[in-house]
């Protein structure tokens, strides 16, 4: 069943409320804890999991299919509904200190997100990974939006769960229609963007450096795609991508772009100062 043909018959929420699966693997320093659902469901409760989860100061993964925050492909796109958006943030600022990485999928695209304390401070990076499908998006209104097949390996530390390295490997689909399969390692997050490791102080080091260097956000940019999509990100596509990874709550990226209200708005990151700068744009004409 993929993430787009679930049922939407009466039967379904009755059969996963029976059958819903939590998976526990307990290891002497810290908890595996797994959910599997098909469907747009709240009531298996998995906010009440990680709360529970807490107070045993146990290490612990978040694995899911569909990310919070927005879709870097289309402004104003996101999958959750608002209260359950602004609720998996306040978890997530709440139990940081356990949370050793989050790791997601559902939009195709190779991306990343950070979430802050109340302070302003990085407390935890979660990954979105790519997909094996080639895909070509069929929401409307956005271009470019197909990518190279794409699958990821972490590495990491089996005592704290601290994510060491990441390796993404990719199929270059022009190639392969010409030639044959091959797949290749595409990028090692380390090497790639220069960072120790995939915490949440190094993946800000890697925002940080997105918002201020034009060459940096272009590497980031074809890596979204699975080296699919190699054309420029211009000024809109990098506000875009940029908001999306720092800005996961709905009310505060909304109230940044709708401070204008004829002229889009491209919102530019000063982080010597952690404030923001905005300024008008227009969207580019796409060739696709």
């Amino acid at each position: 069943m993929s993430h787009s043909s679930y049922s939407k018959s009466s039967q379904t929420p009755r059969f996963m409320r029976q059958w819903g699966t939590m998976i526990f693997i307990q290891r002497a320093s810290f908890l595996r804890m797994a959910m599997c659902s098909t469907i747009k469901l709240q009531s298996c409760g998995p906010s009440g999991w990680k709360q529970h989860q807490s107070p045993l100061s146990r290490k612990v993964y978040i694995i899911g299919h569909v990310p919070p925050g927005f879709f870097e492909k289309k402004r104003g796109t996101h999958w959750f509904q608002e209260k359950f958006n602004k609720r998996y943030i306040e978890i997530i600022q709440k139990h940081s200190q356990v949370i050793a990485g989050q790791f997601f999928g559902h939009q195709h695209r190779d991306s990343f997100k950070i979430f802050y304390s109340n302070d302003g401070s990085p407390v935890s990076a979660m990954f979105i990974a790519p997909a094996v499908t080639p895909w070509k998006t069929t929401l409307p209104g956005l271009q470019k939006g197909s990518q190279n097949p794409g699958i990821r390996l972490f590495q990491y530390d089996v005592d704290t769960l601290q994510i060491l390295d990441m390796v993404t490997y990719y199929l270059n689909l022009t190639l392969a229609n010409a030639q044959a399969l091959l797949w290749e390692e595409e990028y090692r997050l380390t090497e790639a963007f220069q960072v120790h490791d995939g915490t949440a102080g190094s993946m800000q080091a890697v925002l940080d450096k997105l918002s201020q260097d034009k060459d940096y956000l272009q590497k980031y940019y074809e890596y979204n795609s699975v080296s699919y999509d190699l054309g420029d990100c211009d000024d809109w596509c990098r506000t875009d991508h940029i908001c999306a990874i720092r800005n996961v709550d709905y009310a505060r990226i909304k109230a940044f772009f709708l401070q204008r209200t004829t002229i889009p708005v491209g919102i530019f990151f000063e982080e010597h100062s952690q404030m923001l700068k905005v300024v008008d744009s227009t969207p580019p004409k796409s060739n696709e």
